[in-house]
């Protein structure tokens, strides 16, 4: 069986057109089907805009920086807790611009998943790069909580 293709988008690629809730929905989930256990839903969505961690969309529409917004979120929150990711994306809305971050992040993640496609591991070799990634996620959780 082949493995899946999984590659982001870069901002670029995503649409530049104002996405209705369902749209939204359908091009988020389209993207991380394949990294996430459960998919984003409209009542995420709602309790993200609730919580000011994206803003609220402009006449029932979503921009390109929301859809990306919303795609780091979903991505990041397996294994990040949200109100980290919030205060990323707070601190990435006041100095810099959600494009630049996002591409940032899809580039380092589609060359790491790329270099890491041949890989194969033993159980021990699992383990310790299991053990490895959580104690870099632990550190990167550390370094926001400073923020």
């Amino acid at each position: 069986m082949a493995e899946p293709t999984v590659k982001l988008p870069e901002y670029a690629e995503l649409p530049v057109i104002d996405l209705y809730m369902d749209q939204l929905l359908g091009m988020v989930n389209q993207y991380t089907n394949e990294l996430v256990d459960q998919p984003i839903t409209k009542s995420m969505i709602n309790s993200y805009v609730k919580k000011q961690i994206i803003e609220k969309p402009t006449n029932k529409k979503y921009s390109t920086d929301q859809l990306a917004e919303l795609i780091l979120i979903s991505i990041y929150k397996s294994i990040l807790p949200l109100p980290s990711i919030a205060k990323v994306l707070t601190i990435v809305r006041n100095n810099l611009a959600i494009a630049k971050v996002f591409d940032n992040v899809v580039y380092s993640f589609n060359n790491q998943l790329e270099s890491t496609k041949k890989m194969e591991f033993s159980d021990g070799e699992l383990i310790k790069k299991s053990a490895e990634f959580l104690a870099i996620n632990q550190k990167i959780k550390q370094q926001i909580n400073h923020l």
